[in-house]
Order: C-alpha cells, then sequence, then structure tokens
C-alpha cells in the first residue's frame, strides 16, 4: 500500500511542476493548440488522482492495488519525462529554444497518456466502490457468527453500522459521480472550445481581412453630433426602406466619406433583425491584401460571424485545409449568395471605391452587381467625384457629401474638449473659442481634414498670443496646410525629432502595404552597419507621432498617414525632399536581415510555429521581403554591395517567408523557384537589372544560373527593365522569347508583351501550358493584349493540342467584352472540338453550361448554331440544363433548339425525366417539361433508356408521368434494357418500389384495355 501511495502522491507533485513549467512556456511562446490541450488534461486528471489517493488511504487492503502499480509506474515515469523537458526548455538560449521541436511532435503522445490514466482511475474508483462493498458484507457475517446468541441486544449496533455503512457507499457514489461529472463537463467544455475554435480557424482561414476592427477605429473618430443629417436625408431614407438599391456617396477629399460610411454601418448593425450588414473600406495602400477573392470573402465572413459555420463551408474548409489552399473567387461568391439567401436583407458598404486600382475595380464591381441581381441587397458607395460606376451600376444618382458647417462647428468644439493645451487657453480667454471656430470653419472648404490640420498646429501652442498669431496665418488650402506641416518638421531644433520625423515620413509613405506599429519603431531605430537591435534605441510611437506634424496617425495595430491626400502630397514632394527615399528602406532591411540573431536561420528551417513566433519577437522580419522591390532602380548601385551579400542567402530566406503564405509579390511568390538559384537568376527574377548585369559580367559561366529560363520569370514577374536587359544584345542563354510571350499574356503585363513581339516572339507558338499567348489573355480578359496580338497575326482560331479556341476559353470564363472583341477579329463562333475528352463541343455550349446569358445571346446573334452537335452534351440546350441554367435553357428554346436531337443520354426530354432532386432546376422540373412538349418534344422517342415516360417511372416521378400521359405518352410502349430484358414503365416502376407511379400507369393501361373492349 505504501509504494502504491507513493507512486501516485509523486506523479501529483510531478503533474504540479509540469503544469507550472507548461504555463510559462505558453505565456513565452505563444504555444500552439496541442500544448493548450495538455495544460486541460492536467486540469483534469489531478482531481482524479487525489480521490484515488484518499481511497487507497481508506482501504488499503484492496485486492484492487495489484492492478494500478505498473500502469501507475508508467504514468509517474511519463509525467518525469514531461517535467525534464519542461525544465530543458525554460534554460535554453533564446535562439535554441525557437528550433526545439520536440513540443510540436510529443504533445500527442502525451495526450495518449493523459486519456489512459483517465480510463484506468475511472475504472479502479468504480471497482474500489465495489470492493468495499464486498468486504463490509464479510464482516458484517463473521460478526453475526460470532454474536449469534447475543444478536437482540446487538441489534441496535448493527442498525447503526449499517447505516454507516450505506452512508459511506453513497458518498463514495457521489464523489465517483461528481468525478465522472467533471469529466463529462470538461470534455463537453472540450468539444465547445473546439468548436468555437473551429469556427475562428475558418473564419481567419477564409479571409486574413478585419474589417470589424477597421469599422470600429474609423467610427471612434466620429464627433459626437456630426452626420447625422446623412441619416435623416431623403436620398438616404428611401435607399433604406428599399431592395436592390444602389446609393452612390461622393465628395471631395477630406469631407469627411469614410466616418460617414462607419456612422452607416454601426447605424445599420444597430437594427438587431435578421439582416445582413457587411463593410469594406478600400485603402490604396493595402492593395495587395484587398483582393477581389479576399475582398468577397469579407462579404461573407461579416455575414456569417454569428452563425454556425454552414456545412458547404465547413466542407469547403475541410477540402483546401487538406492541400493547403484557398478557396477560389467563384467558391467564395457561391457561399456568398447562400448567406445572401439566408437573410431578410442585406446591406453592403463600400468606402473609397477610388482608391482601388481601376482594372481590380471593374472587375470588383461586376461581381457585386451579379451578387446583388435578384437578391435583397442594398448597397452604399462613396469616392471622390471622378470615378465612374457605368457600366456595373448605370444612371445611379450621386448624394453629394459635403461637410456640414454645424458639423464643422461641432468637430471643431469637440476638439478643443478633448485637448488639454486649447482648453487651457480657451478657459482663460473665453472669447477665443469663438475665435477659432469662426477662422477655422471659414478656411475649412466643405472638408473636415483641413479644420483638423489647423487644430493640430494650434495645439502646439503654449502660449495665447502665440495661438491667436498662428490662427490669423494660417494658410488656406491643403497644400498650403501640408507646407507648413513640413515647415515646422523642418525647424525643429532638435535633430533627433527632425530626423526621427523624416525617416517615419520615408517609411510610412512608401511603404508597400501599411506598417503595424511594432513595425515602424524597429524600422526607425536600425543603425547602418550594425550586428544587432539596440532595443535602447526606440521610440515610443507617440513621440514618433508628435514630431511628425499631424502627417501620420496611429490607428491600433498600424500607422497610416493622415489622409489619402497626404500621399500626394508626399508623392509630388518626394524628388526634391526625399530622393533617397527607397535606398534608406531597401538599406534598412539589409542590415536587419544580416543581424547576427539570424544567422542561424541558414543552416537551421524552422517549424512554422516557431518562424511565427520569431516574428513576433522581431516584427520587421515581417516587411523585410519588400527589400528587393525598394532597391530596384536607382538604389541598385548605391546598394550593389549589400545586395550582392543578401542575394547569397535570398533562397534561405524565401523558405523562411513561405511560412506565411502572404507573399504575393517577386520574386517570393514565383511558384518555380529552383532548389539552388544563384544570385544571377534571382536578380533576373527581382527586376534588378544594374545588379544583373554587374554579375553577369562577373560569372564565369552565365549559363550555371540554377534556374529556368530567366526571360520567363521577367516576363511572368512583368519586369519590363528586366526583360527590356535580357532581349537586347546581351548574350544571355536560355531566353525564348516566344515562349516568355505566354507568361506576359497571362498575368497581364502588356508593355511586356509588346516588347517580346517587337523582339521576335512569335504569338502563335504553344507555350509550357500548352497555350498560345492569345488563349492565356483570353482566358483572363486582358482585351488590350489580345488587340497586341492580333495587331502582329496571332491567329484567333489556334487551337490548343486539346482542340479549344480562344473563344471557347472567353465563352468558358463568360468573359462578354472579350467574346465581342474575338468575334470582330473573325472568330469561328461554330469551330468544332473533336477532342473526345473535351468538355464542350463548341464556344456556345461552353457559355450555355457555365451560366453567362449574355455570351449566350452574343454568340446567337453572330450568327452560332444553336443545334451544332458534339462533345459529351451533344447540343447546347443540353450543356444548360446540365450546368442548371434556367436563363440559357429558355433562351435556347426560344430561338430553335431541336428538342428531339438524340445525344448518349436520349432527347433533352429523356435527360429532364431522369433528372435527380439535387439539380438545381429540380423544383421547376414539371414546368420546363410541359414546355418541351408544347415546343415538339416527341413523348414517346425511344432512347439508351427506354421512353422519357421510363425515364420518369424509374425515378419515381408520377406528376412527370401523368403530364407525358395527358399528352399522348403510349403506356404499353416496350423495350429492352441494357441486360436484353423486355420492359416497360409499368414494369420498372413497380421493380424500383414507385407505388403512386404504378397506380397511375395501371390505371391508364386499364382504361385503354376498357377503352378497346367498348369499341
Amino acid at each position: 500500500m505504501a509504494e502504491i501511495l507513493g507512486i501516485v502522491s509523486g506523479s501529483i507533485t510531478l503533474l504540479d511542476t509540469a503544469y507550472k513549467a507548461l504555463e510559462c512556456f505558453i505565456d513565452a511562446y505563444n504555444a500552439p493548440k496541442e500544448q493548450l490541450k495538455l495544460l486541460a488534461e492536467m486540469s483534469t486528471v489531478r482531481p482524479m488522482l487525489v480521490e484515488l489517493e484518499r481511497r487507497v488511504q481508506a482501504n488499503p487492503s484492496s485486492p484492487i492495488l495489484a492492478q494500478m502499480k505498473e500502469p501507475l509506474k508508467t504514468f509517474k515515469t511519463s509525467m518525469a519525462q514531461l517535467t525534464e523537458k519542461l525544465s530543458e526548455g525554460q534554460t535554453l538560449p533564446l535562439q535554441k529554444r525557437l528550433t526545439w521541436s520536440w513540443i510540436k511532435k510529443e504533445a500527442g503522445t502525451y495526450l495518449n497518456e493523459f486519456e489512459r490514466i483517465k480510463s484506468s482511475i475511472s475504472i479502479w474508483l468504480s471497482m474500489y466502490t465495489g470492493d468495499v462493498v464486498q468486504t463490509g458484507h464479510q464482516a458484517q457475517e463473521q460478526q453475526f457468527s460470532r454474536i449469534r446468541a447475543q444478536i437482540n441486544d446487538a441489534n441496535s449496533e448493527h442498525q447503526k453500522a449499517d447505516r454507516d455503512h450505506h452512508n459511506e457507499h453513497a458518498l463514495q457514489h457521489r464523489q465517483l459521480e461528481s468525478i465522472l461529472n467533471q469529466t463529462n463537463d470538461a470534455h463537453r467544455e472540450q468539444q465547445q472550445d473546439n468548436a468555437v475554435a473551429m469556427h475562428d480557424q475558418i473564419m481567419r482561414w477564409i479571409t486574413p481581412l478585419n474589417f470589424f476592427q477597421r469599422q470600429e477605429l474609423i467610427f471612434e473618430t466620429q464627433q459626437t453630433g456630426t452626420g447625422e443629417w446623412l441619416l435623416a436625408d431623403t436620398q438616404f431614407q428611401n435607399w433604406l426602406s428599399s431592395s436592390g438599391e444602389v446609393l452612390w456617396c461622393r465628395g471631395i477629399p477630406g469631407a469627411g466619406k469614410t466616418v460617414l460610411a462607419s456612422m452607416v454601418v454601426h447605424h445599420l448593425r444597430a437594427q438587431k433583425n435578421n439582416t445582413g450588414v457587411a463593410g469594406i473600406y478600400l485603402d490604396h495602400k493595402n492593395t495587395e491584401a484587398q483582393t477581389i477573392r479576399d475582398l468577397f470573402a469579407s462579404l461573407w465572413q461579416q455575414l456569417a460571424v454569428d452563425k454556425p459555420i454552414p456545412a458547404a463551408v465547413a466542407k469547403l474548409h475541410n477540402h483546401h485545409r487538406k492541400r493547403g489552399t484557398k478557396p477560389s473567387l467563384d467558391e467564395v461568391l457561391e457561399i456568398l449568395r447562400s448567406a445572401i439567401a439566408e437573410c431578410s436583407k442585406v446591406y453592403f458598404v463600400v468606402d473609397a471605391l477610388d482608391e482601388y486600382p481601376e482594372l481590380q475595380r471593374d472587375i470588383f464591381l461586376e461581381h457585386l452587381s451579379a451578387a446583388m441581381e435578384g437578391a435583397a441587397v442594398n448597397l452604399l458607395l462613396t469616392s471622390r467625384p471622378h470615378i465612374t460606376l457605368h457600366p456595373y451600376f448605370p444612371n445611379t444618382p450621386p448624394l453629394e457629401i459635403r461637410a456640414n458647417e454645424g458639423d464643422l462647428y461641432q468637430f471643431v468644439d469637440e476638439y478643443i474638449r478633448k485637448s488639454r493645451n486649447l482648453s487651457k487657453h480657451v478657459g482663460a480667454r473665453p472669447e477665443l473659442r469663438e475665435e477659432i471656430r469662426t477662422k477655422i470653419v471659414s478656411n475649412s472648404d466643405g472638408m473636415f481634414l483641413v479644420p483638423k490640420l489647423h487644430l493640430d498646429y494650434l495645439n502646439e501652442k503654449k502660449t495665447v498670443k502665440a495661438l491667436r498669431d498662428a490662427l490669423q496665418q494660417s494658410p488656406k488650402g491643403l497644400t498650403n496646410l501640408y507646407d507648413q506641416a513640413m515647415e515646422r518638421i523642418r525647424s525643429d531644433e532638435n535633430e533627433d525629432n527632425r530626423n526621427v520625423a523624416r525617416l517615419a515620413l520615408i517609411w510610412v509613405a512608401n511603404a508597400k502595404r501599411l506598417l503595424s506599429v511594432a513595425e515602424i519603431q524597429e524600422a526607425l531605430a536600425v543603425e547602418h552597419g550594425a550586428r544587432f537591435l539596440d532595443p535602447d534605441s526606440i521610440w515610443d510611437i507617440a513621440d514618433v507621432i508628435a514630431v511628425c506634424a499631424g502627417l501620420i496617425i496611429e490607428e491600433t495595430p498600424h500607422v497610416r498617414l493622415v489622409h489619402p491626400t497626404t500621399q500626394e502630397y508626399l508623392d509630388s514632394i518626394q524628388t526634391s525632399q526625399f530622393p533617397d527615399a527607397h535606398a534608406i528602406i531597401a538599406s534598412t532591411c539589409f542590415t536587419y536581415l544580416s543581424f547576427d540573431c539570424f544567422s542561424s536561420l541558414r543552416l537551421v528551417p524552422l517549424y512554422r510555429w516557431q518562424a511565427k513566433s520569431l516574428v513576433v519577437h522581431n516584427p520587421l522580419l515581417a516587411y523585410a521581403p519588400y527589400c528587393l522591390i525598394h532597391a530596384s532602380g536607382e538604389p541598385e548601385l548605391v546598394l550593389y554591395d549589400e545586395i550582392e551579400k543578401f542575394l547569397a542567402h535570398a533562397p534561405q530566406w524565401r523558405q523562411f517567408w513561405s511560412n506565411f503564405r502572404n507573399l504575393h509579390f517577386p520574386p517570393w511568390n514565383y511558384r518555380h523557384w529552383p532548389s539552388l538559384p544563384s544570385p544571377l537568376w534571382i536578380a533576373a527574377a527581382s527586376n534588378l537589372p544594374k545588379v544583373f548585369l554587374q554579375l553577369f559580367a562577373d560569372s564565369e559561366d552565365p549559363t550555371t544560373h540554377g534556374g529556368p529560363d530567366m526571360l520567363f520569370v521577367a516576363a511572368d514577374c512583368g519586369h519590363l527593365d528586366m526583360v527590356r536587359l535580357l532581349v537586347s544584345d546581351l548574350d544571355v542563354p536560355s531566353c525564348d522569347r516566344s515562349k516568355a510571350l505566354w507568361p506576359a499574356a497571362y498575368r497581364g503585363h502588356e508593355p511586356v508583351v509588346k516588347l517580346l513581339l517587337e523582339h521576335g516572339a512569335q504569338p502563335d507558338i504553344i507555350g509550357d501550358f500548352g497555350e498560345t499567348a492569345l488563349h492565356a489573355a483570353a482566358s483572363e480578359g486582358h482585351i488590350s493584349i489580345i488587340d497586341t496580338l492580333s495587331r502582329h497575326g496571332a491567329d484567333v482560331n489556334a487551337t490548343t493540342p486539346r482542340g479549344v479556341t480562344a473563344l471557347m476559353e472567353a465563352s468558358d470564363r463568360g468573359n462578354v467584352a472579350v467574346v465581342r472583341r474575338l468575334i470582330e477579329y473573325d472568330a469561328d463562333i461554330n469551330q468544332l472540338n473533336l477532342d473526345p475528352e473535351s468538355e464542350h463541343a463548341n464556344a456556345l455550349q461552353a457559355a450555355a453550361q457555365k451560366g453567362n446569358l449574355e455570351v449566350v445571346r452574343l454568340l446567337v446573334e453572330n450568327g452560332a448554331d444553336v443545334n451544332l452537335q458534339g462533345g459529351p452534351y451533344g447540343t447546347a440546350l443540353h450543356a444548360a440544363w446540365d450546368g442548371g441554367q434556367d436563363g440559357n435553357f429558355r433562351f435556347l428554346l426560344a430561338n430553335g433548339a431541336d428538342v428531339n436531337v438524340v445525344g448518349s443520354a436520349g432527347t433533352i426530354l429523356h435527360v429532364l425525366c431522369s433528372t435527380r432532386q439535387e439539380h438545381p432546376l429540380f423544383p421547376m422540373l414539371e414546368e420546363l417539361v410541359s414546355l418541351l412538349i408544347k415546343k415538339g418534344a416527341n413523348v414517346d422517342i425511344g432512347g439508351r433508356h427506354g421512353t422519357p415516360l421510363g425515364c420518369a417511372s424509374f425515378y419515381g416521378r408520377d406528376r412527370l408521368c401523368r403530364i407525358l400521359i395527358e399528352n399522348g405518352a403510349d403506356v404499353h410502349r416496350r423495350w429492352k434494357d441494357d441486360d436484353g430484358i423486355g420492359c416497360n414503365a409499368v414494369w420498372l416502376a413497380e421493380r424500383r418500389g414507385h407505388a403512386a407511379c404504378v397506380r397511375l400507369l395501371k390505371d391508364k393501361i386499364q382504361s385503354t384495355r376498357e377503352g378497346k373492349s367498348q369499341l
């Protein structure tokens, strides 16, 4: 007994030690899910061990003890190993901790051990209860034998002992029940936690964008009482109460459009009904992350965030999770349509449409218009006045946004109230409030931005006199205000302030994406040539913002320029004020990546959780991949030595950065990185022509560049300067200009396409992906490139090895503009694809099956043969039905489609009568069958599976059977099935157990016989 107690007691001690060590480890290193599970299991096992210890002490002679010894010893050994490993981990230096892999690989082993010991303890506790009962009964019998003569006197004692025993047994049962309940509760909580974790995981997987946070940050900037005029506006109220309407709020820069958009989102979300609300805030600095796919994924995310994950989305997540991929745009649009359908009404708010690049904007609006079609979706857009919504939302009257005078006064009052300095001055001189209000509002030009910049300047003044002087000298116009802010920075007497302000403006204005607070802090602290980052050099972010004269603001977790116009201003003075901006950023990144603490990364690959942990502790690592983009161009020769040094280690850095799956720019996003690329190949892939020339001149054998065709890579990435260099007289091996044409056309790099064609590229060469450049441009919708290729003699009817033309490709994609342009270039609309493996036999079949009615109409209007046969579908009508395209199906019927053409599955009537319930058009099956009959469909025509009536009987469609019979279908018609067995409709219905069909058919047969007998 003593040995068992020692093992149990020791296990509890080790468990406590391991729990504390693991808890510290998790706090330090953002542990993954397995480690969190370990903590939960430890919390569950400990009370069970304590209860077992108590039971052993209470009944030390139980025969169950022998069964416990070995399993408990094994568990104690495991706990000793776990404690030892955790103790080792805590003493390791930082770099070794990051490469310490046991906790990821072995967590599962310890979790299994916890499950095993929990199961064993539960059994032992249950057996212990039974053992105690049995032992009690034996002692009782012995006592009765010894004192049977004195039974009457001992009766009272027996009753008392029985009651005590019963109470003990009940207590033990309650304790065991309590432990089991705790275990069950823990299990249920774990399941709930797992469900919540999966929900959150899918939400983050669908898109990294978080517009909830952006909405909150923007709405917090709204001054109380401002913007209410919009909610009361008649045009807004009409939009609010209507369905399927668009409200376009346009206004000059700085008029407060973004804050108004956030106010609308807040107002709509406060309605508390089955209304879906989603807001998008476009940002020119975040275009790389705000892809079209991610924008629509965010709309779905906002509609679905408070609901259980739909089965279709869970299935989609599981499919992509296994492959490490994200859903396609089409898949996102499909789940978005489903989410819209679940809401009684949906409101989408899209802010700053003008900040999205024009090409992406058109595609975004096109898909947005399609998503609204036939749905109860209202859309509010904000933008500057210069953009157009045509042709996606034509005839949309704008609601002009301009800073309301009352709102401006309210804005100034709120600013003064929140400013300690201005409040002090106004308190000392009450008349000063009205002076500030009048002057600033009169200079506002209908913008909130102007008063803000004025007030930021006034807020710096330490005396009333200085404030009044500044107020009288306040310049008019944004540009003058920005000039004034820059002059304040340059005239700062503190040199450190001037330097930090200049660097901060360089970084924030020229960064390729939004920077986090931690990133800008580290970037400003990096000293050129240093081997480590001195933590004592890091500025507080509030101090950084304070020295930038109001041009930079913090929006946690990011820093940004105060307004898009600030970016335009800084761009305009870049050449004179910041000519070395990109060289400074690139050099800072190169210095940072050369720090001694990162040297081991070149030797030891990290797990993803280790890499993420390293970035958490070294934030600038997340931005450093942009170093080569900033180095390209003028900085190349200035930074040549730094670039050359970095290129030698670039493959290792790419391996590290690949852990984050968000590198959407060259050279890191190129899919076909060679295993051992040379610096020469990386320079070509990174658009470093000056560096390339120097490396090429120094290379003993430039053919050993360690990668695929460098011209192909440069063309794929759209590096015009690099392509120009590679197609020049420079004798660079393995540069096939014709093959490079395909990736350039596919990616939409028109200048590169023109350059390659001018230097002899052949437009009809089949590339490595089995297509010509024209196919590539058509599939991706690049009309200008189609024009360029056609002018250089591209064959518009050229086919791939699989028989596909560019017109078939464009029709399949549903791109109306491309189809129209190819028709203008004399594309053969009725060209057949004779490849038996091809999905579609011609362009019309592709368009009909995929669903773009406008493309179908365009092809038919330009001579497409609606009855042209070929491929697995046979005709376009069959293809339209297969795709569930009701509009296309009816259009083809109305334009001469032959309903009696026999394909591999029979006529179209056979196909409809064989349709399963999952088909999108199943609910309108009876209507469409009747329509086919009206169009002349033969109800008794034979096919591979008999007559249409036979097909309907086989699938139990009694209402279809009735329609066919009423329209003359022969219930006696017989045929042979695939096995040569003779059958008819009633035989099939009986065989399949469709009683309703059997009754209907037999009644018809009987009535037919009776009719004949009467004759």
